[in-house]
C-alpha cells in the first residue's frame, strides 16, 4: 500500500538512473536525492484526463518552453486521482521540477492548471531556494558576492520571488520601478 500522493514505484524502475550527456551539466534521475525535490502537484486537471495525456502535455511544453535540459522526456511518471481532481508528476531532475514551477496557470483543455510542490517538499541542503538552486553566497557568473551587507537608507531586501526567475528576470523587473546601482 502506497501513502497519498506517492507515486508507484512499478512506474518508475524500468527507467536508467545513467546521465544524460549535457553541455554544461548532467541531466540524471539524481537517486541520492529525495524523491518529493523531483514531484510536483498539478491541480485542477480536466476530468477524465490519463495519466499519459498528463505526460505528454507536460514533456511538450516543457521542450516547446525551452526548460527541458536534455532531449527525452523530462517526466518520468505521473500519478492521476480523478476523484480529487489532481496528478504527481514526477521529473527527471531537480532542476527541471523547479523549471516546470512556471507552468502554474497554464491552461490545459479549459481548466487552468494550478501547479505546486508537494507538501512533504523539503528544499535540497547548501541550495537558495530563491535562486532556485544557486549556492548562496555565489552570483549566477559564478564570482563570489557578500552576504552581509551594512544598513543603510539605500538597501532593500525583496523576498517571496518564484524559484523559476534568473537573475537577469529579476532584474529586468526591478529595474521597470526605477534605477538600481549594485554595491558588492
Amino acid at each position: 500500500m502506497q501513502a497519498a500522493g506517492q507515486i508507484p514505484a512499478n512506474l518508475v524502475l524500468d527507467t536508467p538512473a545513467t546521465a544524460v550527456p549535457v553541455v554544461g551539466s548532467t541531466v540524471t534521475r539524481q537517486v541520492g536525492h529525495p524523491p518529493q525535490a523531483r514531484r510536483l502537484y498539478v491541480g485542477n486537471i480536466p476530468f477524465g484526463i490519463s495519466e499519459d495525456e498528463m505526460m505528454e502535455f507536460f514533456n511538450q511544453q516543457m521542450h516547446l518552453s525551452g526548460l527541458a535540459q536534455a532531449p527525452g522526456n523530462p517526466i518520468l511518471a505521473c500519478q492521476v486521482n480523478l476523484d480529487k481532481n489532481f496528478a504527481f508528476l514526477e521529473f527527471r531532475s531537480i532542476d527541471e521540477t523547479t523549471q516546470a514551477m512556471a507552468f502554474d496557470g497554464i491552461n490545459f483543455r479549459g481548466q487552468s492548471l494550478k501547479i505546486r510542490r508537494p507538501h512533504d517538499y523539503q528544499p535540497t541542503p547548501g541550495m537558495d531556494p530563491i535562486v532556485g538552486g544557486v549556492a548562496a553566497g555565489l552570483s549566477m557568473d559564478g564570482a563570489v558576492v557578500s552576504t552581509i551587507v551594512p544598513d543603510s537608507p539605500h538597501k532593500i531586501f525583496i523576498g517571496g520571488l518564484p524559484n523559476y526567475l534568473n537573475e537577469d528576470q529579476v532584474c529586468m523587473n526591478i529595474f521597470k520601478i526605477g534605477a538600481v546601482s549594485v554595491r558588492v
